[in-house]
């Protein structure tokens, strides 16, 4: 496995400690992740960004974090345009928006 870099724009079959990619800004964008074990602690938000084939730590109740009427959060980061197949989050949450639970908890197989 390679060393992770947070400048990197792709990783590819490696184990990522999230919070450090995140060190500099909450917003990661235009990333690829691809048969990566990924690990926590962490809250993402996913925008416009791509699951396929990944796997959970936790069940629904641990992982899916409700933002009720929210529009802002702090603490989270934010996954803006990125692409993940195939791998596994440990120790990650999920911020839901209102109104998507259902469908995020069916993407995922929960």
């Amino acid at each position: 496995m390679e060393p992770m870099h947070p400048g990197d724009r792709a990783y590819r079959n490696t184990s990522i400690r999230l919070p450090e990619l995140a060190v500099v800004s909450d917003v990661l964008e235009n990333l690829t992740f691809e048969n990566c074990s990924i690990h926590g602690p962490a809250i993402i938000a996913l925008q416009r960004s791509t699951l396929n084939q990944c796997s959970f730590e936790g069940n629904e109740e641990g992982l899916l974090w409700d933002l009720g009427d929210r529009t802002f959060i702090i603490g989270a980061i934010a996954l803006v345009n990125c692409t993940i197949v195939g791998c596994r989050f440990q120790g990650i949450g999920i911020a839901v928006p209102p109104g998507q639970r259902e469908a995020m908890r069916q993407g995922l197989g929960l």
